[in-house]
């Protein structure tokens, strides 16, 4: 006669610690995300007018270098996920992630074009103009 073997009791109640941290890093992470692709490199020009905005690439970039650090290790995440399992929910939080790190290269590269252009060296990077 066998004796029934008793099942563990399991403190973590089937929940996948993995996917409470993946998922939990994109929620933290997409406010910076909204603002890295939400934000203009000038506030200025997006008003119409001709002023150049001292903080405005700073600030794109901030926020968006914290969401591609989070957002890119994530998308391959879900890549892998997405290739070897063959889940469709995996390929579509892939194509999200590749989404929104598209839009915040697109807004980063603004962002360093406005911050190369002459008339922002001279105003805001010249110490000679801060006075």
């Amino acid at each position: 006669m066998q004796l029934a073997r008793r099942r563990e009791v399991s403190w973590t109640f089937g929940i996948r610690w993995q996917n409470v941290v993946l998922w939990g890093a994109l929620i933290l992470g997409l406010p910076f995300a909204l603002l890295g692709i939400a934000l203009y490199p000038n506030e200025y020009a997006s008003w119409g007018g001709g002023g150049v905005d001292c903080d405005g690439p700073a600030g794109v970039v901030s926020a968006a270098f914290v969401a591609i650090l989070v957002y890119v290790p994530a998308g391959l995440v879900f890549v892998r996920r997405a290739v070897r399992g063959r889940r469709w929910g995996a390929g579509l939080a892939a194509a999200a992630c590749i989404a929104i790190v598209a839009g915040l290269a697109n807004n980063w590269a603004n962002a360093n074009r406005e911050a190369s252009t002459e008339h922002y060296r001279q105003v805001c990077l010249d110490p000679a103009t801060r006075r």
